[in-house]
């Protein structure tokens, strides 16, 4: 990865972590609901799907974009990983119960970012299923994902759903041409395996 590229990465999921931490407060809080959320992703769809066609009008958004967007998203699908990131929240408060939701949030927003990081800094052992995935960073996501999630709900069923989630985090699912988003699979995911360890 080259400096820059590294540089954008550390970015991006510092900023995942800080903003999916806060809005795993607000929604505890009951601060934060999925119907504003789900406003927000819609609103920010819209604003992408104009800046598509218009970025190049705009020179200080899309620098602003570049900051924190991969090259390839600026230009086909301009802030595609905040809008994700928000659906996948507001899918979460929507489908769940407020413990859940808020724990399965916060699984999103420490396992992705961890995942990553440790994984690019510390890893060494490479996942079958992903070329830049590392055991290492998953492994270790898994242990900070559950350590947080373990304050809302109990801890076994933190370690399960936190498991699940960075298992499915590993291949690159597909849905016709479409990769599925990281953002929708780890909430979904460990929010269901949550919701059905409390049935038991």
């Amino acid at each position: 990865m080259k400096p820059h590229e590294e540089a954008l990465e550390f970015r991006r999921k510092t900023a995942h972590l800080l903003v999916g931490t806060l809005i795993a407060a607000l929604v505890w809080t009951g601060k934060l609901d999925a119907f504003f959320l789900l406003g927000i992703s819609f609103f920010l769809l819209s604003a992408s799907y104009f800046l598509k066609f218009f970025h190049l009008r705009f020179p200080l958004l899309r620098h602003f974009l570049s900051f924190f967007e991969r090259e390839k998203h600026i230009t086909d699908f301009p802030g595609k990983s905040a809008i994700f990131f928000l659906l996948g929240c507001s899918l979460t408060v929507l489908f769940f119960p407020r413990d859940i939701a808020t724990a399965s949030i916060l699984i999103l927003a420490f396992g992705d970012s961890v995942s990553c990081l440790f994984g690019h800094y510390f890893g060494q052992i490479k996942t079958p299923f992903h070329p830049k995935k590392h055991i290492e960073g998953s492994l270790f996501a898994i242990l900070i994902s559950t350590f947080v999630a373990s304050f809302f709900v109990n801890f076994w069923a933190a370690l399960i759903a936190s498991t699940v989630a960075m298992i499915l985090e590993f291949p690159q699912w597909k849905i016709g041409k479409y990769h599925a988003d990281d953002n929708i699979i780890i909430p979904l995911s460990s929010g269901a395996v949550l919701f059905l360890i409390s049935l038991l």
